[in-house]
C-alpha cells in the first residue's frame, strides 16, 4: 500500500511541476503484468483500434467515404463520370434517359434511378408540375434523381431554369444510399454533356417534403442590393 501511494504521489508531483501537457499518454494499471513488455504491446494494440461506432455513425462514415470516392475517382463503374476520374470510366445510361431529359420543358419533371446493375435508368416523368406539387412526385422510401424545369420571375421578366434534385431517405438500405451518393456526379454530367442541360440549381434533401415551394422560391429569390449613403466621419472629440 505504501509503495502504491509513493508512486501516485511521485506522479502527481511531476504533473504539477512539469504540466500535464508534457505527458503524451497516461497508463493506469492494476497488475504488475500490465507494466511488462507484453502488457505494453497489448496497450498499444488497444489504442490503435478504431473507436466503436453506432449503426448511425457507421452509415455516415460509409456515405462519407462514398462521397470522397466520387470526387477522387476509383475503379468502380460510374465513379467520376466525365468529372476528372483517373479511370475515365462512365456509367451507362438505359434507353430513353437522354431523350427524356432533352424533352424537358417548363413545369416538367423527369425522374431517374440506378438499376441493380448500376445503370442510370429512366423512372418516370410528369408535366404541369408546380413547386407546390413537386414533392408528391418523388419517392419517400428510395433515393431519386429529379430534373425539374422551373419558371420564375427574374430580374428582367419571366425566366426558366433546370433544377437538379437529389433525395435520399434515411429508410433506404445503406448499400443503395452509398451507390446513389457516389453516382450523383455521374448523373449530373450525363444531363449536362449528353442531354445538353444547364443545371442552374442543385438541391439535396433527406425527405422529398423538404423540397417545398418556399425552398425552391428561396433558391431563385432576387437579392435586393441595399445602398447606403456616404457617412462623413465625425471629428475627434465631437458627438
Amino acid at each position: 500500500m505504501r509503495q502504491k501511494t509513493l508512486v501516485a504521489s511521485t506522479r502527481l508531483t511531476l504533473v504539477r511541476e512539469l504540466g500535464s501537457e508534457q505527458f503524451s499518454e497516461t497508463l493506469f494499471a492494476t497488475t504488475k503484468e500490465e507494466l511488462s513488455a507484453d502488457g505494453w504491446k497489448k496497450h498499444e494494440a488497444h489504442v490503435a483500434e478504431d473507436a466503436p461506432l453506432t449503426q448511425e455513425e457507421w452509415d455516415r462514415k460509409q456515405l462519407k467515404e462514398a462521397e470522397v470516392q466520387e470526387v477522387g475517382g476509383t475503379g468502380r463503374r460510374g465513379a467520376g463520370y466525365g468529372g476528372g476520374s483517373s479511370s475515365g470510366l462512365r456509367m451507362g445510361a438505359g434507353p430513353g434517359v437522354v431523350a427524356a431529359l432533352q424533352k424537358l420543358e417548363d413545369g416538367a419533371l423527369v425522374l431517374l434511378r440506378i438499376s441493380a446493375a448500376e445503370i442510370i435508368e429512366y423512372a418516370d416523368s410528369a408535366t404541369g408540375v408546380t413547386p407546390a406539387t413537386l414533392a408528391s412526385h418523388i419517392s419517400d422510401n428510395e433515393p431519386t434523381y429529379a430534373f425539374y424545369q422551373h419558371s420564375y420571375e427574374g430580374e428582367s421578366g419571366p425566366e426558366s431554369a433546370v433544377i437538379f434534385i437529389y433525395t435520399c431517405p434515411t429508410a433506404s438500405p445503406v448499400k443503395q444510399r452509398m451507390i446513389y451518393a457516389s453516382s450523383k456526379r455521374s448523373v449530373e454530367t450525363l444531363a449536362e454533356k449528353d442531354a445538353g442541360l444547364k443545371l442552374a440549381k442543385k438541391m439535396e434533401a433527406t425527405d422529398p417534403s423538404d423540397i417545398s415551394a418556399k425552398a425552391i422560391e428561396d433558391e431563385f429569390q432576387v437579392k435586393q442590393e441595399v445602398k447606403g449613403g456616404f457617412a462623413r466621419p465625425k471629428r475627434p472629440g465631437r458627438r
